[in-house]
């Protein structure tokens, strides 16, 4: 707990909530210079892990998580001169048992897109990504659609997903349609649930696939397909509120990297 205490306590000073001692420079790596003392900082906010030790406490064992993040979080929580500014409460903590909080990569998606203005954003959408191989003949995507569906109902229910496909062997009309229909026949549970049709594809096809999946579903889905985006199984997906005049959607993909 010792520390936790001096780590909290370093942090403390990096913020200039206390001064910073004559060692305290030396922690910083890769020429890291420290933070601007101005504007002072007057309140602070947590993410990962350790921020819902901080926010919440936790009994029992403290080393459960195998490191030693709720003493540390205990710690944070406990330090004087953390006590000197507001805490805020981040909505969402992007806890995970990941080293950091994984990979994100920020992309546009634009000009070939369809999506309904109303649903954006959309935050932390697990990604269904068909495998290029079962792209071809279309009853295996339909098939792997539904396969994999069981993995995004942890409990016997269908959430919120992104299915993820190239989509470059589907550019005439002719394919797109039988492509939306393939993907219709797979997604049934989805499209039957509360939740929007999100696509996520690589060709640039997201605008007339979009529009495809619209009339195929008489117009009572709503649907979001965006392209120009290469995505894996297990990325998450965050799709923003459109920007230059509607024409681009801002898009982070998040790979979470598990410790081994």
């Amino acid at each position: 707990m010792s520390v936790c205490r001096l780590m909290a306590a370093q942090l403390a000073q990096a913020l200039y909530l206390a001064e910073p001692g004559s060692e305290h420079s030396t922690l910083y790596t890769n020429d890291g210079k420290p933070l601007s003392r101005e504007p002072a900082i007057k309140a602070v906010t947590f993410s990962g892990g350790v921020a819902d030790c901080i926010y919440q406490d936790l009994e029992g064992d403290p080393y459960r998580f195998g490191d030693v993040g709720v003493l540390l979080g205990r710690a944070i929580k406990e330090d004087p001169d953390f006590k000197k500014v507001e805490l805020y409460k981040a909505s969402e903590t992007i806890r995970a048992t990941v080293v950091g909080a994984g990979v994100h990569t920020t992309e546009v998606s634009g000009s070939t897109i369809h999506y309904e203005r109303d649903l954006l954003p959309l935050k932390n959408i697990p990604i269904l990504k068909v495998p290029e191989e079962d792209e071809t003949p279309l009853e295996a995507l339909t098939d792997s659609i539904k396969k994999q569906m069981p993995l995004y109902k942890p409990e016997g229910k269908v959430e919120q997903i992104a299915i993820a496909l190239n989509g470059e062997k589907h550019s005439s009309f002719a394919e797109v349609q039988a492509l939306a229909k393939a993907i219709v026949q797979g997604a049934e549970e989805l499209i039957e649930s509360k939740y929007p049709l999100i696509i996520v594809v690589e060709n640039d096809i997201g605008k007339v696939l979009g529009n495809a999946l619209n009339v195929m579903l008489d117009f009572k889905k709503e649907v979001v397909c965006i392209d120009g985006i290469r995505t894996m199984s297990g990325d998450y997906i965050d799709i923003g509120e459109p920007v230059a005049g509607g024409q681009v959607l801002p898009v982070v993909i998040k790979t979470l990297i598990f410790n081994s």
